[in-house]
C-alpha cells in the first residue's frame, strides 16, 4: 500500500460514523494533505526520505525557527528544506 493511499483510507475511517465511536471527521472537513497545506508529492518526498531530508527539527520554518530561538542555537538547521517542504 502506497503512503497516500494509507493516509486517504485513514481519513476516511475517521470520516466513519458508528455507534459508540468517540467522535468523526465532519464531512466538509478537508482531507488531511489540503488542511495541513502539504504538498502529496512533497510528502512522499519527504516521508520516504525523512533523514535525508532533515537533520534536527520538522516543521514549517516559523516553527523550527522559534524551536531554536527556545533553545538557543545559533543556526537553525534545515530552514531549506522547512521553506521548500512545508510551503
Amino acid at each position: 500500500m502506497r503512503l497516500s493511499d494509507y493516509l486517504v483510507l485513514v481519513d476516511a475511517t475517521g470520516r466513519v460514523l458508528k455507534e459508540g465511536k468517540r467522535g468523526q471527521i465532519c464531512a466538509s472537513v478537508q482531507p488531511i494533505l489540503k488542511r495541513l497545506n502539504i504538498d502529496e508529492d512533497r510528502w512522499l518526498h519527504m516521508t520516504g526520505n525523512f533523514e535525508e531530508c532533515f537533520a534536527s527539527f520538522v516543521g514549517n520554518e516559523q516553527s523550527v525557527r522559534m524551536v531554536c530561538m527556545a533553545l538557543n542555537y545559533q543556526r537553525p538547521s534545515g530552514l531549506a528544506t522547512s521553506k521548500r517542504m512545508f510551503h
